[in-house]
């Protein structure tokens, strides 16, 4: 299953990754590691790489998500399909990657299915990331034939009990269910993509059933089941969701009993060269870990992405990324 995944993405790519975009994915990783080299960013290119977030809007409401705790404080809303082909237009030349999520869920924009078919047109890869409660046998057939390739289905649970211990309002035999519909739609309609990935993220609540998440994968017929690690903002020893299993776990106790990162971040971040993100509403932002868009770099509405990507406030925060990188609240709880 996984490496005929891989070959499915690999072939993807096949008639969209113009010269153009290949240099900047090559100067992008370039520029990162001059940037390490000589202590201070250096950019080369545009990223080959962007995200733009459908809608803040969600039906769920997972206590480690800001949008299910409602403890987001930006401006909320979805965005529109004349805004989405404006972004689109100023970034279609260097991207090769599109995700089309960030906070919320992407399916409760009406307009979807429209933006990947226009990205499609582009020639741009896309990809969403949803918890499938809203994916019928209509939206599956739209998603399908609107040139999706790829589409990450959360599902962090074998049973009602499991799942909805986190997707707190979900429905554990609808997801399964819509994942069956999709993946059956998919082969009727004799399309080789969307490649279906299921996610399982690790709690203490469901780090008893990583095998049978993959052979429940399987039988949904998802083309490959990604075992992912948790962020947590509360690192206090009284989390009930902090796995006790190393291997997928991001946090280690310290003397205290309380959680802290493993991994120290090191000054450096490859996604500030490589990857851009923009909220519903047009703001540029370092990436997905600044839920609040607190460092919003620039609006794509009023000013090129040239500029704002180059620009003085940008270089600003990847030079203090570089020179300390634990000195920026979002990236001191980031696994990176």
């Amino acid at each position: 299953m996984t490496w005929n995944f891989y070959t499915k993405e690999i072939i993807s790519y096949v008639g969209i990754i113009s010269f153009k975009r290949l240099m900047s994915l090559l100067g992008n990783y370039a520029g990162y590691f001059i940037s390490i080299l000589l202590k201070r960013p250096v950019i080369l290119c545009l990223p080959y790489s962007s995200s733009i977030e459908p809608t803040t809007n969600c039906n769920l409401k997972c206590p480690e998500c800001p949008v299910g705790k409602s403890s987001l404080t930006r401006n909320k809303g979805s965005i529109s399909f004349p805004n989405f082909k404006e972004i689109i237009n100023k970034i279609e030349k260097h991207t090769l990657y599109l995700s089309l999520y960030l906070q919320g869920e992407p399916l409760l924009n009406c307009d979807l299915d429209k933006m990947i078919a226009f990205a499609c047109t582009r020639k741009i890869y896309t990809c969403i990331s949803t918890n499938a409660h809203f994916l019928t046998a209509q939206v599956s057939e739209r998603l399908i034939k609107a040139g999706l390739k790829k589409i990450i289905i959360s599902l962090d649970g074998v049973s009602q009990e499991t799942y909805s211990s986190y997707r707190i309002n979900g429905e554990f035999e609808k997801v399964a269910q819509n994942i069956r519909i999709l993946t059956n739609t998919r082969k009727e309609l004799k399309y080789q993509y969307p490649l279906v990935v299921l996610q399982f993220i690790v709690f203490r609540t469901n780090e008893h059933e990583i095998a049978t998440i993959k052979t429940l994968g399987k039988e949904l017929g998802a083309d490959r089941v990604e075992i992912k690690t948790a962020q947590h903002y509360d690192l206090s020893h009284k989390n009930p969701l902090i796995t006790t299993n190393r291997k997928f776990s991001r946090y280690q106790q310290n003397q205290s009993g309380n959680w802290e990162l493993k991994k120290k971040p090191q000054n450096r971040c490859l996604r500030l060269w490589t990857n851009s993100v923009f909220t519903w509403d047009g703001a540029v932002i370092p990436c997905c870990y600044d839920k609040d868009a607190t460092y919003s770099l620039g609006n794509i509405y009023q000013r090129s992405f040239k500029t704002i990507w180059k620009g003085i406030a940008f270089m600003t925060y990847r030079r203090g990324i570089l020179k300390d990188r634990k000195q920026v609240d979002i990236c001191r709880n980031c696994g990176e």
